[in-house]
């Protein structure tokens, strides 16, 4: 379906009508019926997009400022801030502005090496502290041979 939505191929009417009666199933449906604004993440990728369809069985829309991501509903850490649940996947929107993320290269290059390992002791410090697990958006390749 994604690729029906998504490809480069005009989508006939019959497909337009029946993406347009899937809307009514939730935001995920909303977002792949109104294509046009939005578009896989990482949209540079889409190794890395695929990757993580097959690997994670997540998919991750982007629109305007928002990422949606849609997985079953048990891999969502926090249940409390889903936004749709339907046959078992649920759907979470959140903020994305790509000037507020830094590569882990981009941080740490042009440091000394104790101030390098200052930052990712901070890092992990933080993660275990917390007990959150960052997730970090790039444009770097996360695996180069998938």
């Amino acid at each position: 379906m994604l690729y029906i939505a998504f490809g480069k191929n005009n989508i006939n009417k019959t497909t337009k009508d029946a993406l347009k009666k899937l809307s009514s199933e939730g935001k995920f449906y909303q977002w792949i019926s109104d294509h046009h604004h939005v578009s896989t993440f990482p949209q540079s990728s889409k190794k890395w997009f695929e990757f993580n369809v097959t690997q994670n069985s997540t998919i991750i829309l982007k629109r305007g400022n928002n990422l949606l991501f849609r997985k079953p509903k048990d891999l969502f850490y926090n249940q409390s801030e889903i936004v749709d649940t339907s046959s078992g996947y649920s759907d979470y929107i959140v903020e994305y502005d790509s000037a507020n993320y830094k590569s882990l290269k981009n941080v740490i290059e042009n440091n000394k090496l104790q101030d390098i390992l200052e930052k990712l002791i901070l890092l992990v410090g933080g993660t275990i502290e917390n007990d959150l697990y960052p997730n970090i958006f790039f444009t770097e390749r996360i695996i180069d041979d998938i």
